[in-house]
């Protein structure tokens, strides 16, 4: 473990020496091989324009620009993420990503009124995503981690069909079959596969590229890329600004409930990938910065108006690029800034989009399965963070059976007032995650739960007692598990020395409450008040009085918990323990 000014960093390190921490900066050649090494893995989510491209039969011109578009879009973005502004920059290396749930409504736009509508409403997602950055920490009843989750899988989930027909070749459901197709699609995602699990050094950090370029050059063997497409190449212009003549944007409100649902799924993607940055940048991480949060996303919303403004996909940001800097060593956010730079001027690199273009179908297959085994088992991660109760069950499997089951209502025949209807009904995302948010608000009646139990001195088993209250309890409410076990902690702790020190010489009444952000423990006791300590004590303190160990114990509860408070009130003591949810 390496300790910075403001973080750590656990790392295999490379050649050359890396403990760059948020706010120090690299040396400029190691600093622009860094911002290299994000680039390229950032450049794996190009597959998914390439998705939008492939079934909405988007013209080369207009592909092209469209491509180009995006590539300086992320690498707007993942400037702007890498600046620490009063309100634009999150202040970390959390580079910006092309995102997977943008497809479904994106393609459904373009179907619509092409690339002006869906640039249009690309950006009106930004502008959601602003408006929710400035009330995120009031609004977090309506995405717990179960919802959060959820949205995440059905996500991945929703790009399923296509990138199981990519996988196998087909344009489309009638299209035919060859198996040269399956061939290509399966040494692509094999190699992903390998070099994920028994990669080696910089392969186990960028299977996806590696397994992209395996599929190349199966495709070029197998005759699926012309030799006339690799000399192509030296026909382009080293640089061409792109010429937005594609873009006359439009509105249609028939359609903003999908890109809605998809600027949620971002926003809740990249407190995620805030979290793990904070985590990383600071050895004492107690609690998330709400602050932080509201930056990030404010700075999506930002992104992705400038994706609607130039003709890009939606972006979010890269939790492989977050899990990069930490195998590296270097979380730098100057590494962001080089390697947002690094992809603008990719953007004007003509070749580099030619490159995309041209990719065979079935590796573009074999990326997005592999992408959306990443998500789905993200969401679960997330969504498992919570013990399971009742209403979690019901919340989340009820929103996922209708969720898969979307796509039957594609064959239900609407009135025309209901015609709306249709874009929540048909998307597995939209269906789910209004549903999910539906059943999270209908459940939260009642939600405030209570628990008491007596604990008198003697008790030869008062660890289990106390641990079996508590697991019992935060069980059933559907309690985080760390924090469960650190408000075990904290009052086996407190029992303990109120019996040792025999002030509960009358036992003690501990209630325990739970209302989804808040966990408390309140202990009732008669008897002498205790002091809590500001310091913890000394050796020498400790040596000289034996009431020290008292206060110990005491500071060990603070340690534990967010707050401790005491209160008297008449002969009763009252000693309350908070812990933020």
């Amino acid at each position: 473990m390496k300790t910075g000014r403001q973080g750590f960093i656990i790392v295999q390190k490379p050649s050359y020496e890396l403990t760059y921490t948020t706010e120090e900066i690299p040396p400029p050649v190691p600093c622009f091989l860094l911002g290299l090494q994000h680039a390229l893995l950032i450049a794996t989510s190009f597959v998914f324009p390439l998705i939008l491209i492939r079934a909405s039969g988007m013209g080369t011109s207009e592909a092209g620009f469209f491509l180009s578009m995006t590539i300086m879009a992320v690498g707007i973005g993942t400037i702007l993420q890498s600046l620490k502004g009063h309100y634009i920059g999150s202040g970390f290396l959390c580079p910006s990503f092309a995102a997977l749930f943008f497809i479904p409504p994106a393609t459904a736009a373009y179907a619509l009124g092409g690339l002006g509508l869906m640039s249009a409403m690309t950006a009106m997602s930004g502008v959601f995503q602003i408006a929710i950055s400035r009330v995120i920490s009031r609004l977090r009843f309506l995405f717990p981690p179960e919802v959060t989750g959820l949205v995440i899988i059905m996500a991945g989930i929703s790009a399923i069909p296509f990138s199981i027909q990519s996988f196998l070749g087909m344009e489309n459901l009638k299209a035919q079959f060859i198996s040269e197709d399956l061939l290509i699609a399966i040494i692509t995602l094999g190699v992903i596969v390998i070099a994920s699990i028994w990669g080696k050094g910089s392969m186990k950090l960028y299977p996806a590229f590696i397994g992209i370029i395996a599929g190349y050059i199966a495709a070029f063997f197998c005759g699926q890329i012309p030799t006339s497409s690799v000399f192509t190449f030296l026909t382009f212009p080293l640089i061409e600004l792109p010429k937005p003549i594609f873009l006359s944007w439009s509105f249609d409100s028939s359609i903003l409930l999908p890109f809605i649902i998809a600027a949620f799924a971002g926003v809740f993607k990249t407190i995620g990938n805030l979290t793990s940055c904070q985590k990383i940048n600071d050895a004492d991480w107690i609690r998330s910065d709400m602050e932080n949060y509201s930056r990030g996303t404010l700075t999506e919303g930002v992104t992705n108006i400038i994706c609607g403004a130039i003709g890009g996909l939606g972006q979010s940001t890269s939790s492989g690029n977050i899990g990069l800097s930490l195998a590296t060593g270097a979380t730098s956010r100057r590494i962001g800034i080089i390697a947002g730079i690094i992809l603008v001027f990719l953007a004007v690199f003509p070749p580099v989009s030619s490159f995309f273009l041209i990719m065979p179908l079935p590796v573009i297959g074999a990326a997005l399965v592999y992408s959306i085994c990443y998500m789905v088992m993200t969401g679960m991660e997330v969504m498992m963070t919570r013990m399971m109760d009742t209403r979690r069950f019901f919340t989340i499997g009820i929103s996922l059976v209708f969720g898969f089951g979307a796509s039957t209502f594609s064959s239900v025949v609407l009135p025309i007032e209901y015609s709306w209807l249709a874009t929540i009904l048909t998307s597995p995302l939209t269906l789910s995650t209004i549903i999910a948010i539906l059943l999270t608000l209908v459940f939260r009646i009642g939600i405030k739960q209570q628990a008491t139990i007596k604990i008198m001195p003697g008790d030869e088993n008062l660890a289990d007692t106390v641990f079996s209250f508590i697991d019992q309890n935060a069980r059933m409410w559907g309690a985080r598990r760390d924090v469960a076990t650190k408000a075990g902690s904290a009052l086996l702790e407190l029992m303990e020395s109120g019996f040792s020190f025999e002030i509960f010489n009358t036992g003690a009444t501990v209630t325990l409450s739970f209302d989804e952000y808040n966990f408390d423990i309140l202990v009732e006791y008669q008897g002498d008040p205790i002091t809590i300590p500001e310091d913890v004590p000394s050796h020498e303190e400790l040596m000289e009085d034996p009431d020290s160990f008292l206060q110990l114990a005491l500071a060990l509860v603070r340690k534990h918990s967010d707050s401790l408070s005491v209160t008297r009130s008449g002969e009763m003591n009252k000693v309350f323990v908070h812990f933020e949810h």
